[in-house]
Formats: C-alpha cells, sequence, structure tokens
C-alpha cells in the first residue's frame, strides 16, 4: 500500500509538472535606430556611418536602412562638412587637407549629426582622435581542439590562430586603448573536369570580413610592459581558404578609453554561450543620442581613430584535411559537385585580379 500511494503521488506529480504554462511574448515593439561609424584619421581621412532602423529580434525582420538623412562631422572649432549617402543606409565621404577647414588630426574632437525627419535630430558626443602606434609583427600557429564535427560528432577540429606584436604607447606617451578589425583575401584554384580537353582553370581572389562574431580589443593600461607580445586577437576555423593561399590583413586601431568600454561590454555579450551562470545580455548605451528627446533610446557608437595596417600571408597548408573544390572531379561527379569549383566567379566579390599587396 505504502508503495501504491507513493507512485500515486509521483503520477500526479509529474501531470502536474507538463501542464502547459502560457507565456506572453514580447510583441513587435522595437523601434530603434542603430547609428554606427567611425572617423579616420589618414591620408586622405574619411568617415564611414551606418544608419538603420531596428524593427525586432526576429531573424525573419532586416534592419532597414534610412536614406535621406542629412548627416553632418563637427570638430571642436565649429567647422561642420556635409556627409553624402553613397547607398541607403550609408554614408561615407574622404576628406583632404582642411575641407571647409575642418583638419582631422590626432589630438581634435570630432561628432557627427543627423537629422534624419523635419523633427528628429540625433547627434554623437565629442570624441578625441587617438593617435595609433604602429604593430611590429603578425604570426600564426595551428591547433588542434576536440569539438563537434559537420556530421555532429566528437572530433579533433583544426583552427588557426593569429597573434600580434605591437608597442603600447602612441605619440602621445599614453598607454593606448586599442581595437582590431579583421580583413582577408583568399586563393581559390578551379577545380578540373576529368575530361580530354578540359577548359582553362582560373585563379579567383576572395576578400571576406572576418571577426564578426568577437570584437577584438586591449586595454593598454592592464600591462607594465611597454610592448604588447604575441596577443591572440584572432581564432578561425583550419577550412578550404587555407588550400591554395590566404591573406589576413588586420587594422590595429586607437581608441578613447570611453570607445574601448563600450566596445569591451559589446564583447562580452557577443561570448556569452547561453551558460545558465552567464550574465544576460542587455543594452550597451552608446554615445549618441535624440537632441529633442534625450529618453529615446539609440543603438550605436561613432568615434574618431588613427589605423595602421599590417599583412601576414600564409602559405598552403596541404594536411588540411578536406578540399572543397578537388583538383580533379570524375565526370560522373561534376554534376553533383558545387558550381563555384568550375567558375570561381560565381562567389560573391570574387576576382581574378591579383590583390597589389598579394606576395607569396
Amino acid at each position: 500500500m505504502r508503495l501504491f500511494f507513493l507512485l500515486s503521488v509521483i503520477v500526479i506529480f509529474l501531470q502536474a509538472c507538463l501542464e502547459e504554462i502560457a507565456l506572453n511574448a514580447p510583441k513587435k515593439s522595437i523601434d530603434n535606430l542603430t547609428i554606427t561609424g567611425k572617423l579616420v584619421h589618414g591620408n586622405p581621412s574619411f568617415i564611414h556611418l551606418r544608419i538603420f532602423k531596428l524593427t525586432d529580434f526576429t531573424h525573419a525582420d532586416q534592419p532597414i536602412p534610412i536614406g535621406g538623412a542629412r548627416v553632418t562631422l563637427e570638430d571642436d572649432k565649429g567647422k561642420t562638412i556635409v556627409i553624402p549617402m553613397s547607398e541607403p543606409g550609408i554614408y561615407e565621404r574622404e576628406i583632404t587637407d582642411r575641407t571647409n577647414d575642418l583638419i582631422v588630426e590626432a589630438g581634435g574632437s570630432y561628432k557627427v549629426k543627423i537629422t534624419t525627419t523635419a523633427t528628429d535630430e540625433y547627434e554623437s558626443t565629442f570624441e578625441v582622435l587617438q593617435s595609433v602606434p604602429k604593430a611590429t609583427l603578425l604570426t600564426y600557429e595551428l591547433i588542434e581542439r576536440e569539438g563537434l564535427n559537420e556530421s555532429g560528432n566528437f572530433a579533433n577540429n583544426q583552427y588557426i590562430r593569429f597573434y600580434i606584436d605591437t608597442p603600447l604607447e602612441g605619440d602621445t606617451n599614453n598607454r593606448a586603448f586599442l581595437k582590431w578589425d579583421f580583413l582577408s583575401h583568399f586563393l581559390l584554384v578551379e577545380s578540373i573536369p576529368d575530361v580530354p580537353l578540359p577548359p582553362p582553370v582560373h585563379k579567383c581572389y576572395i576578400p571576406q570580413t572576418l571577426g564578426t562574431d568577437k570584437v577584438a580589443v586591449f586595454n593598454g593600461n592592464e600591462s607594465n610592459k611597454p610592448t604588447l607580445s604575441h596577443h591572440l586577437i584572432l581564432e578561425e576555423d583550419l577550412d578550404q581558404r587555407f588550400v591554395y593561399g590566404f591573406y589576413l590583413t588586420v587594422i590595429q586601431q586607437s581608441v578613447t578609453e570611453k570607445t574601448f568600454r563600450y566596445w569591451d561590454q559589446i564583447s562580452k555579450i557577443i561570448e556569452l554561450n547561453g551558460n545558465f551562470f552567464d550574465a544576460q545580455p542587455g543594452k550597451v548605451k552608446g554615445n549618441i543620442h535624440n537632441v529633442q528627446d534625450p529618453e529615446e533610446e539609440v543603438f550605436g557608437y561613432f568615434y574618431a581613430t588613427q589605423q595602421d595596417t599590417i599583412r601576414l600571408f600564409v602559405k598552403n597548408i596541404e594536411d588540411i584535411k578536406s578540399r572543397y573544390c578537388p583538383l580533379v572531379v570524375p565526370l560522373d561527379k561534376v554534376p553533383t559537385t558545387d558550381p563555384v569549383c568550375f567558375d570561381c566567379l560565381l562567389i560573391p566579390n570574387s576576382s581574378l585580379e591579383k590583390p597589389a599587396f598579394w606576395v607569396e
């Protein structure tokens, strides 16, 4: 009887746990602007700004580009220039010396103003343009780490890690707050169909933006050494991009402490892995606000910087286990082989022209 009673309680408990729970899903109520961009000191200097509207957090809805806005750049002396729209949502301009008497230089302060309608005006806070230390060395190493493969089984996957060496002081002798962006170009050689007279084989150079799933930043005040040595900045899967040749371009930027804090918070949110004990993602406050309505939430950030570029060539790595496009494709396999293996120009932004910096 005791056993029967205990089993009855367990069944009732389980049935209670399986009852449906009604959750009030949030409605599509997000209608915020996201404004991101930077001013870069160079020869020439340039400014790039993205203005989009967020609708909600679902994957089906894409940010809406805001066209027709009036965008101006202003320095701390009151000089301004207009930034034209190059495509919907994108505003950019090259700035030569003394354009409208506005000078882009290290130590100067700059902000943007955006008018989207007759009544909505937004502006950023002033950002001081920091001088950037020049990176001295870029290196890589290959590693293996256990993880899930494409079949969903545990296996030793291959990765490539990139490291940078750089001083931590710019022209001002202050410790730098560093941010890195990454571009790459990889070489793809077309496959040869196994026929008596195969068509000519082309080589395509394919650009790609890297590190979009991670923000790479460093606080120079956290080191008591004058240089940063063998610092990990990027990790990528070791895949078909490295079969024939790969160029990594690292863009090193020096930013203000306020800008560093913003991107550091973004980095922490991106790196959340969904663990129960992780901090929940929150809204990161940027430096742009609505002039008429300070309570409006505006996402994004505008900053000013110098940039230093360093590149590294990775020679063809022969021991990559899988080759996406085989060297030779049997005739019966041609219909099931990806068409890009026979026409690499089908890949977006690919080119038969070798980049000027490509030296093997």
